[in-house]
């Protein structure tokens, strides 16, 4: 932690805290959270994905937001807005790593996933 540092009439303070737990432990704290019943897991790990992204720690961001995929599809299914919204959010890191591709299978099986769905199915035979 850092003390207040003071530069002319302004006072900034600045705050490091990490926490990197081991990868075994991860997978551990990941598969304990996709086990419940509750979307607010997803939720979390999906925002902390943003913080990611913005530390430009992108495959942290990337793994943040897979696991929060895994646990919403398996509380919620495909079709919830929190799925929907981790998936543009994954495949905006995949772009900004250089993995369009990837970006747009995901957001192409996404689609598929959608088009299934009774309303709000997208057609894919229209350009935007």
């Amino acid at each position: 932690m850092s003390t207040p540092k003071k530069t002319g009439s302004d006072q900034t303070t600045t705050i490091t805290i990490t926490f990197e737990p081991p990868a075994a432990v991860a997978d551990i704290i990941y598969a304990a959270l996709a086990a419940g019943t509750s979307i607010e897991p997803a939720e979390t790990l999906s925002e902390l994905g943003q913080v990611k992204v913005l530390a430009g720690k992108y495959d942290e961001a990337a793994a943040l937001y897979l696991t929060a995929l895994a646990i919403a599809k398996k509380v919620v299914g495909p079709d919830h807005p929190l799925v929907q919204l981790t998936t543009k959010r994954l495949a905006g890191v995949l772009r900004l790593t250089g993995r369009a591709e990837q970006a747009d299978a995901l957001q192409g099986s996404a689609a598929d996933d959608q088009s299934s769905a009774p309303e709000g199915g997208k057609d894919k035979s229209s350009v935007n």
